[in-house]
């Protein structure tokens, strides 16, 4: 998967990880990507507060993030790292957003 750049995008379903789409090429244009297929699946979002949260992202990666997010509205975006068990599934320059899909159902 390195050598070919394939870079599989991992979902939490039903209570377990397992990988959904396959993206591939750089990093930067991957997770541009990402993010607008995300937004896009999940597009009903509480636009209070979304998450960037990363293992060992570059500056480079987490921008396209930031930007998809601040595009989509949302008002607050913190950043976060990782912890040991989604470094230790999913390994080096993982990357995710993160947000509540219940749109304005949240009170």
């Amino acid at each position: 998967a390195n050598l070919l750049k394939i870079r599989p995008q991992i979902i939490v379903a039903d209570g377990k990880m397992k990988p959904a789409k396959k993206y591939r090429g750089k990093m930067e244009k991957v997770i541009e990507n990402y993010c607008k297929d995300t937004l896009e699946e999940f597009n009903n979002a509480d636009k209070k507060i979304a998450f960037i949260t990363y293992t060992t992202a570059t500056e480079e990666m987490i921008e396209p993030a930031k930007k998809a997010l601040t595009n989509a509205g949302f008002d607050t975006i913190i950043e976060t790292q990782a912890g040991g068990t989604i470094t230790s599934h999913c390994g080096e320059h993982v990357l995710g957003i993160l947000y509540l899909n219940d749109g304005d159902k949240i009170q």
